[in-house]
């Protein structure tokens, strides 16, 4: 938990958020429900992304693998990414139209991180047979 990297995350996390706020709190921006409901996944993305890598260095142990780590974090940059295009694209869809568009968006990036999470345990597990059966001198049954 000494990570030095942690701070530098969190802090960064922490004043975009905060700068996040204060954009859409002090700049004359109409208060309809379309735009609340924008603030509000915009707000979840950047938690998202910001927990996401936090996450990461906090759990060395358990995210030791190199396709979780990098994996994890191109799904965490490309949700965030996603997310922008889609406030982009609010006026033109509505207020049910946004919601739809950000739950489909939210349920993509789990069944990403799922099958990140499960196709690195796979390699995992392959790696550490590979590295067992490395310098086995005797033969497997029936081999030569």
């Amino acid at each position: 938990m000494h990570n030095k990297n942690i701070l530098p995350i969190a802090v960064i996390g922490v004043i975009i958020i905060a700068l996040t706020v204060a954009a859409f709190l002090l700049l004359d921006i109409e208060r309809s429900p379309l735009n609340y409901w924008a603030f509000a996944f915009l707000l979840l993305s950047e938690v998202v992304l910001f927990g996401g890598l936090l996450m990461l260095r906090f759990s060395n142990a358990y995210y030791s693998g190199l396709f979780l780590k990098s994996g994890t974090v191109s799904a965490l940059f490309l949700y965030f990414i996603i997310t922008l295009i889609s406030l982009v694209l609010t006026r033109w869809i509505g207020v049910n139209g946004f919601i739809l568009v950000q739950l489909c968006i939210v349920a993509l990036f789990a069944v990403i991180l799922v099958v990140i999470v499960v196709y690195s345990q796979k390699i995992e597990q392959q790696t550490h047979r590979d590295l067992d059966n490395v310098g086995s001198t005797e033969p497997k049954r029936g081999g030569f």
